[in-house]
């Protein structure tokens, strides 16, 4: 569903408008596909607005598990056409917890870029 051109808006709306605890489930399945799973839906055209929400509107605890996955390739997303906007809410939400470390490897990124 999260890939799909018109069911991704269902649950991106379902994130928004339930509690947080009712979309435990949600960040659960997410996990179950692993680190490539997640860093493959956080760059596709559809799946990476289910992420934004997921970091938009849960608790830390909750998301937690997807930070770090999305840390640990924070360049290579924020490079990506759609990752870079994965990386974005991952700063604007989670940047106490996360932004030092993607800090570092957006600026080893840089310096091994230029």
């Amino acid at each position: 569903a999260m890939v799909c051109a018109n069911a991704n808006h269902v649950v991106q709306k379902y994130i928004v408008v339930m509690k947080p605890s009712d979309c435990d489930f949600i960040a659960h399945e997410l996990l179950q596909l692993g680190q490539t799973g997640v860093l493959k839906l956080a760059r596709h055209k559809y799946g990476y607005r289910v992420l934004q929400r997921l970091l938009e509107h849960l608790h830390l605890h909750q998301v937690f598990g997807l930070c770090e996955i999305l840390c640990k390739d924070a360049a290579a997303l924020s490079a990506h056409r759609f990752g870079t906007y994965v990386i974005q809410d991952l700063l604007a939400y989670r940047a106490t917890e996360f932004g030092s470390s993607i800090t570092r490897q957006l600026c080893q990124y840089m310096a091994d870029v230029c």
